[in-house]
Parts: C-alpha cells; structure tokens; sequence
C-alpha cells in the first residue's frame, strides 16, 4: 500500500502529464530528496517535458524559416518580375525613340540631298513634324513618370471651366477620328453656368488626353465617347469622368495590372501597336494626387470603358486654399518695333527664335552668354522683353538675370529652357524671371507669352 504522501506526489505527477497533454510545456513534476521510484518517474516525465519543449523550439524555428524562404521566394519572383518589366520597357524604349528618329534623320536626308517638287516637300516635312511631335510625347511620358518615381508631382490648383477643357480636347482629336472612320461624341453632364471646378487643369488635361489618346489608338471601327457625370460619391459631389470605345478591349486577366508601371497589354504587342506603356500610369499618379480613383471595364475583343472621379469644388469649399493660383489673361495687342534681346548659345535654337520673333517684331539684338547678356542690356536700356536661356556658357541664365535685375526691376524676362520638371518655373521666378518657357518652343506659346509681356508698350506706341 502506498502512504498517503505518495499518493499525493504521484497525484502532482499526474496532474502534471495532464497539463502537457493540454498542451502546457512549462510545467515540471515535483521531486524529493529521496530519490525513489516516485521520483525517477517524476525525473522521466520532466525530461520528456523538456525534449516535447525542445522539439516546440525546433518547429517554431521551422515554421518561421519556412515562412522567410516563403517571403524571399516571392520577393525574388518579384525582383525577376520587376527586372523583367524594366528590360522590356527599356526594349520598348529604344524601339519608340528610334522609330521617329528614322523618320526624322531619313527624310531630313532626303530634303537635303535630293531635288524634290513642292508637294513632296511638303509631304516629307509632314513626315518629320510628326516624327517630332511622337519623339517630344515619349520624353514627356518618361519625365512624367521620373516624377512620379521620384515623389516630386505636387496639384496646382485653380479655377477649371471642364465644358471648356473637353471641347479642346473634342476638337484636337475629332480630326484624328475621323480620319479612322470613328464615330466621336462627347457628353458634358453639366450646364455652362455650373461647370467649373477647382482642380489641376494641366493634370486633368493630361488625364484625359492619355485615355482618348489609347482610345483611338486601340479602335480600328466603331464609336469613341468621352465625358462626365456628376454624382454623389460618399455624401460629397463629384465628378465622374469616362472615356469608352469598342476597341480591341483587355484580357481578364490583364485588367487590374494595366495601370501599373512598364507594363504593356499582350493584346498590345500582338497588334503591334506603338506607345510607352506609361500613360495609364501616369494618369492613375495624377488622378490619386488629386484625390479620385481611376477604373477599368474592358472585355477581350469589345472594348473598354475607362472611368475616373475627381472631386467637385466650388469657391467656398476652396476659398482658403493657399494652393490656388489666378489664371492669366492672355493679352492680343500687337507688337510690331518693340526691341527683344534673345540669350541663346546654341545657333538652331537662336536660328528658330529668330524666325519666329521677326513676325513680332523687327528689333532683335542676340547674345551668347550670361555676361554677354549683361552688357547688351546696359548698352540698350529700351529693351522691352529678355529671353533668357537658362544652361549657358561663361555665366549661366539665372546668374545674369539676378545681374540684371539689380540694373533694371521691371524689364520682362522670360527663362526659356529645357530644363523641365516640376518646380522649375518657381525655381527660375525666385530668382528674377518673370515667365518661363519650355523647350521645345512652340511658336503660338512664345507669341502668346510676347504678347502678353508687351501690352503696356503697345498701348502707350
């Protein structure tokens, strides 16, 4: 018979086997001095407790191993992923650049090495204009998305007529559709008197001119229709843009990746069709920056429907925005004698400036660099407007304006540059300018901008 303190200990031990079969590793079975069969089995169960917690250690550690190789095994199919899509983008790349720079380097060789007729040249400088105009397209695509990599897009806000900026966008493309035997419609979903908006009119534009851009690309018979509604989107007003066609559409599988970043639809290469793959990206960064969401709706073989929301703000939802900025009024007196000092070290770029400005005025006086600058503007104190390149020999644009503007406050100097990222017009205005153009100089912008910065002498001749 056993006393009653042993029962009592090899109760304490069977208490404890029940732990640990409840799944309770901390737990240890007492044990005496004695050292008796009692305690020798209280020995073996500690010791099969301690393997059990070992073993719990051991697996644990397996599991989380397990799970890193998990992660590192998608993370390197990720890595593959990404390498893969940036080689074939830049594959694409080289592929888009070179196209119209063929069409561009060839047909200016044939214009300079062969006698041609009048409509040949005509058709030929046809030919490279747009070569050009594709070529400056891929350079504003991946300056957009450098931007947009490198986290320095900010809205400029102001005061947006939409009616106005879908009837632009109708009459640059309605020719374009046309052409391709398109039907095009728009529908503007509000009167006149309620259609503004405050927004980023340069972004929204963009938007817009990305997707009915895909759209007509990617419809070879059919209808095209863009424009918006407005809803009520979570209690507050807005906006609801959309762009639809009966295009060559986009597989299932592809729909929720083609906003991402360098990547094209397989219904894309297979047409054979040209682009970046970047504009979709583009436009879901500028329509999340100014805070709306961006969709698709698109089956194989019948079309798509692009769709994207923007808020709806009026002047007192916005009235204490630091962020809006007046637009400018653009001004049409005509200029005829006023003395323009172009700054320009590259003799194309002066060449161009020269051609274009002699239709403004016949007064022109040119310089080379900043301080050749400098001097021509103390030698000729009735110069009405400077233009002002920014990269320059001796002394830089910015330099010499900074210069210039200790002789003379008032004078207009207009930074035209190549320089063309976000913040750059600020940058050049911070230091003196007073406008800013951008390269490449396209003749009704600089006229407009000529125009707008000689009024006063044209009113007072």
């Amino acid at each position: 018979m056993l006393s009653e303190n042993d029962s009592k200990r090899i109760q304490s031990i069977i208490d404890v086997v029940m732990k640990v079969a409840r799944g309770d590793n901390s737990v240890q079975a007492p044990m005496s001095d004695k050292y008796d069969q009692i305690d020798a089995l209280a020995m073996g169960v500690n010791m099969m407790i301690d393997d059990l917690a070992v073993k719990e250690e051991t697996d644990k550690e397996n599991e989380h191993i397990k799970k890193l190789n998990a992660e590192l095994e998608i993370a390197k199919q990720k890595a593959e992923e990404s390498d893969r899509l940036k080689m074939a983008f830049l594959a694409n790349m080289s592929h888009e650049i070179r196209t119209p720079m063929n069409g561009i380097l060839g047909f200016a060789d044939i214009l300079k090495n062969n006698i041609l007729s009048g409509e040949q040249q005509k058709e030929y400088i046809e030919i490279i204009e747009k070569s050009g105009n594709r070529l400056l397209d891929i350079i504003n695509d991946i300056v957009d998305i450098s931007r947009i990599e490198a986290n320095i897009i900010s809205p400029n806000i102001t005061r947006v007529n939409i009616n106005e900026q879908l009837d632009h966008l109708y009459l640059f493309f309605k020719q374009e559709a046309e052409e391709k035997q398109l039907s095009f419609l728009l529908n503007k979903g509000l009167a006149e008197e309620f259609a503004s908006t405050y927004t980023d009119s340069g972004k929204l534009y963009a938007i817009l001119t990305n997707l009915v851009k895909n759209a007509i690309k990617y419809t070879k018979a059919g209808i095209i229709e863009f424009g918006y509604t407005l809803t009520n989107g979570f209690g507050s007003p807005e906006l609801k843009f959309y762009v639809s066609d009966t295009g060559i559409g986009i597989p299932s599988q592809e729909v929720n990746s083609v906003f991402d970043r360098f990547t094209r639809s397989k219904e894309v290469e297979k047409n054979a069709l040209e682009g970046t793959g970047l504009g979709l990206a583009i436009s879901k960064a500028y329509v999340e920056l100014l805070h709306g969401k961006i969709w698709v709706e698109s089956t194989k073989g019948s079309g798509s429907v692009f769709y994207f929301t923007l808020p709806y703000l009026n002047a007192e939802q916005v009235a204490s925005s630091a962020t809006v900025r007046p637009k400018t009024d653009e001004v049409k007196e005509k200029v005829d004698t006023f003395k323009v000092m172009v700054v320009e070290d590259d003799p194309t770029s002066e060449q161009l400036l020269k051609l274009l400005l002699q239709k403004l005025t016949t007064n022109l006086i040119f310089a080379r660099n900043g301080k050749e600058a400098i001097e021509l503007f103390k030698n000729n104190p009735d110069t009405s407007l400077i233009l002002m390149d920014i990269s320059l020999p001796v002394m830089t644009g910015d330099k010499a304006i900074k210069e210039i503007r200790k002789i003379n406050t008032e004078v207009p100097i207009i930074a035209q540059t190549a320089f063309g990222l976000e913040g750059d017009r600020q940058k050049f205005i911070d230091v003196g300018a007073t406008d800013y153009l951008k390269k490449p100089i396209i003749k009704d912008e600089l006229t407009k901008m000529v125009k707008k910065y000689t009024r006063s002498v044209s009113v007072q001749g």
